[in-house]
């Protein structure tokens, strides 16, 4: 058979050689595809957000999830996660001491000091208070995962039905993954051991346990809770007043914004919220539920920080979002989203606003506005 010769193509170049051309676009489609495998790679750990800044900013993405997971054990007390009607509140409280012992192994590493005790205890909380309590925790957490190891991890989100334990122990666990993250990539190799809690321990044990470790991993955050973080919770607490606000029959338009006043300090807020808890409670018993109580640390009443006003602020969200759900022709909340920079006096007349809403709510709902000081001093 004869052989063919080469032939030459439209632009010249022979059948088999490479133009510096089409050498250039290969090269090209090569880095593509390579990109696109990196994007895809980075897909399994990062949120969109996170994505883009790694590939349009060129800082080194997080390590994968894959290579940084860790697995936690399965409950000391010998039942089985796949029985989620099995798992107890001391099931949940022995993982929340579990990962706060850890996390006191951290704080040893880094070499700081004690945090100061929680300022607040509550009295009969729920499942559902200790669930947005949870994904407080799961969301420091994380976040002290990314600034420690850069790895970027999956959050939980509120649940629209009533959370039962096994649902709180899935967030605190995945807490816990996190913070095992961090303690591994530190080298840190002392093993620490679940130890049982009482059958008795109840959903306010671990509400007060929870509270305590959302602390200790607050304190060692280089980016801990700010009063932006606060005033996008009262912003979301604000939605949903005013969701439900906006249903009220031929009711008033929702009030303005009251006055900024500069100057505010943390404690000025806190004081301002308990107000509006009290009157949350209050639209609450009128629809036949109720509120957790809590008390508070009297000598720290000074030494109010924006994490405990976070505290307070979360609580507040999650009552009013279980408020919401008793009113059925109530609309959806808006979303709150990051505000950017916030000063304690902005979160202050943002609380207001919330003060005004609820006052709206309980003159429609036909219950009695009581006579509380603009704010409620602290109990000695």
């Amino acid at each position: 058979m004869r052989k063919i010769p080469n032939r030459p193509h439209c632009c010249g170049i022979a059948k088999g050689a490479t133009s510096p051309r089409a050498h250039r676009v290969h090269e090209r489609v090569q880095a593509k595809s390579k990109r696109l495998a990196i994007r895809a790679q980075l897909s399994e750990t990062l949120p969109t957000a996170a994505l883009l800044v790694c590939l349009l900013t060129g800082i080194s993405a997080p390590a994968s999830r894959a290579a940084t997971e860790r697995v936690t054990p399965p409950p000391v007390s010998g039942r089985r996660l796949s029985v989620p009607e099995s798992i107890l509140p001391a099931d949940v409280l022995a993982r929340v001491e579990l990962l706060r012992e850890n996390v006191d192994l951290l704080r040893h590493y880094m070499g700081k000091p004690a945090p100061p005790v929680s300022l607040f205890r509550v009295e009969s909380a729920r499942p559902f208070e200790v669930y947005s309590q949870a994904l407080n925790l799961q969301l420091r957490a994380n976040r002290l995962a990314f600034e420690q190891v850069r790895v970027v991890r999956n959050e939980s989100i509120p649940l629209m039905i009533e959370a039962r334990p096994a649902d709180v122990f899935g967030v605190v666990d995945a807490a816990l993954a996190a913070v095992l993250v961090v303690k591994q990539n530190l080298g840190i190799e002392t093993a620490v051991a679940e130890k049982q809690q009482p059958d008795t321990s109840t959903p306010s044990d671990v509400f007060n346990a929870t509270i305590a470790a959302g602390s200790e991993i607050n304190h060692l955050l280089e980016q801990r809770t700010s009063p932006s973080d606060v005033f996008q919770l009262v912003t979301a607490a604000v939605y949903t007043a005013a969701a439900l606000h906006v249903v009220i029959p031929g009711g008033p338009s929702r009030p303005a914004e009251p006055t900024f006043e500069p100057n505010k300090m943390p404690s000025d807020v806190y004081s301002r919220m308990r107000r509006c808890f009290t009157l949350i409670r209050l639209l609450a018993e009128s629809k036949g539920g109720a509120t957790l109580r809590f008390e508070i640390d009297g000598e720290g009443s000074q030494r109010v920080s924006p994490n405990d006003v976070g505290d307070l602020a979360s609580l507040i969200v999650e009552e009013l979002t279980h408020l919401h759900r008793q009113v059925p022709v109530a609309v959806a909340p808006a979303r709150a989203h990051y505000p950017g920079k916030r000063f304690p006096a902005h979160v202050y007349q943002r609380v207001g606003l919330l003060e005004s809403i609820l006052e709206d709510l309980m003159e429609a709902w036909g219950v009695p506005i009581p006579d509380l000081p603009a704010a409620i001093p602290t109990p000695d």
